[in-house]
């Protein structure tokens, strides 16, 4: 293995030690596939700078993957020694002590020579080497078989492209530049990145994933690239923006990931409502404009998904609310709730899974519900435990981070005592805790009613009671009482509608 300084080949050559890759040395043992293989990618990238492996390896290779497939599930070598890698508790098949090739649906993609198969702790992809065509409305390239050299330069960025031979574990190279970009923390496009990123434009958001990622910082010239061919992101399918936007979202400096989608334009071509909020001023609590106050509050929370997505959307219906009342403030009535809307739809369109969706709307319609927490209640604790659910606490850390958000000295949300209070009524069983001891059924045996609205009104004030700290949850005894008092004080009056 060639020397690489400040770099960790001991990582790579433990990588490539382990049982998945002796079964494959084994495999191909004497045969034309021997030598012929390589990792390739993210997983070779990621070993030399030290990082946690993932289980998606790339492999790829000059010959036709197939026969090498079929000797794979041919094979029922069970390796000598302890279990497999997995058995350390590593992927999802963790335990198993011997290997089986695993088709991940079928042998997938041969119109493009890419097939997928799993093996021990490992999912692996593997392509034969090729070059590809792309036409200007194209999200699919045309193919054919190609040399080492034209697939590696075929590829997104140098540090992506270099080869380990899994036979020798020898780094190839065959950029010349891989290595010393990898070293120098530097992205480069093997080709002239106009040319890069017009075959596969999603090469622009991936550019920027990895500087968010990896902290790497782009060429000269790459970011103008984009500048120019960010309209071409239109090609890509919603599903394979996401993902990236994703990636770009959980990463360690995921606000400048954010600026970066903003100032290349490709924000502008997958979420036109969040450009808008640039330039929208906000009035006396804040110090930036909307879209400023959204990169903060996305960077104040924690990596994870729902949140960061509901912090990225909650001030989304801004722009479309925003006016100057009489008195020169800045207003934005009902901001919150068309929101809430617009980012479900967005969502939806970007394919965002159901329960995702849900609770981002969830989060921002409700984003600005503890308002002037000088005159929270226990009643409104309840309400909120009750409303919020399982949400409870990524509300609260929304919350605490559009906070920080704001300028230092504007007022600030006492979510201490907002906290205690919330302690005070949750009960260990949170979500619906705080409804009606007694069902419809329940309601109209005892009050000799029919199934209608009267039902439903007796059982909302029974919840009422609940939530007022009148009536405890589950005591049935006592929400029998009560509503029987409450019957038979109104019901004269309102011909057996204790409710209206």
């Amino acid at each position: 293995m060639m020397p690489t300084p400040n770099l960790h080949p001991e990582c790579l050559r433990s990588l490539l030690g382990l049982k998945e890759f002796d079964f494959l040395r084994r495999v191909w043992a004497g045969t034309e596939y021997q030598g012929q293989v390589f990792l390739v990618g993210g997983a070779v990238r990621d070993s030399l700078l030290g990082r946690e492996r993932e289980f998606d390896l790339d492999l790829v290779t000059e010959l036709d993957p197939v026969p090498l497939l079929d000797r794979m599930l041919q094979s029922d070598w069970t390796p000598p020694g302890p279990p497999l890698a997995a058995s350390q508790g590593e992927g999802n098949d963790a335990g198993i002590a011997s290997f089986q090739v695993r088709h991940l649906g079928g042998l997938a993609g041969r119109e493009f020579g890419v097939y997928r198969f799993g093996l021990g702790a490992f999912e692996f992809e593997i392509v034969r080497a090729r070059g590809e065509v792309y036409s200007e409305d194209s999200r699919r390239p045309s193919v054919y078989p190609a040399g080492l050299k034209e697939d590696v330069l075929r590829r997104d960025f140098t540090v992506n492209a270099l080869l380990a031979d899994l036979e020798s574990g020898e780094i190839h190279d065959l950029t010349g530049r891989g290595l010393s970009d990898l070293q120098q923390g530097v992205l480069r496009t093997p080709l002239e990145p106009g040319s890069t990123f017009f075959e596969d434009p999603l090469r622009m958001l991936r550019a920027i994933r990895f500087r968010c990622q990896l902290g790497f910082e782009p060429v000269e010239g790459l970011y103008e690239a984009i500048r120019s061919q960010a309209s071409r992101l239109q090609v890509i399918s919603a599903e394979r923006i996401r993902d990236e936007l994703e990636k770009i979202l959980l990463s360690p400096r995921v606000g400048l990931g954010l600026q970066d989608l903003l100032e290349t334009g490709l924000l502008s071509e997958f979420a036109p409502d969040l450009v808008a909020m640039v330039g929208v001023e906000q009035g006396s609590f804040h110090h930036l404009d909307t879209w400023g106050h959204t990169v903060r509050v996305v960077e104040s929370t924690a990596s994870d998904l729902v949140l960061r997505l509901a912090a990225l959307l909650h001030d989304v219906g801004k722009p479309a609310t925003r006016f100057v009342d009489e008195g020169g403030r800045t207003r934005f009535f009902g901001h919150a709730e068309l929101g809430a809307k617009m980012a479900a739809e967005w969502l939806k369109s970007m394919r965002f899974p159901g329960d995702v969706i849900r609770e981002v709307e969830l989060l921002v319609h409700h984003h600005m519900r503890l308002g002037d927490t000088s005159k929270w209640s226990a009643a409104a604790a309840r309400r909120l435990v009750r409303d919020m659910g399982p949400s409870l606490e990524r509300f609260l850390a929304l919350v605490e981070a559009d906070g920080r958000g704001m300028k230092a000295d504007a007022r600030k949300l006492d979510l201490a005592s907002v906290r205690e209070l919330i302690d005070s009524v949750k009960l260990p069983a949170a979500g619906h805790q705080f409804e009606s001891p007694l069902d419809g059924r329940e309601i109209q045996r005892l009050l000799g009613l029919s199934a209608g609205p009267a039902v439903g009104r007796a059982k909302s004030w029974l919840t009422e009671r609940v939530l007022e700290g009148e009536l405890a949850p589950h005591d049935t005894e006592m929400a029998q009482k009560l509503l029987l008092e409450r019957y038979q004080q109104e019901a004269p009056a309102t011909e057996g509608d204790p409710t209206q």
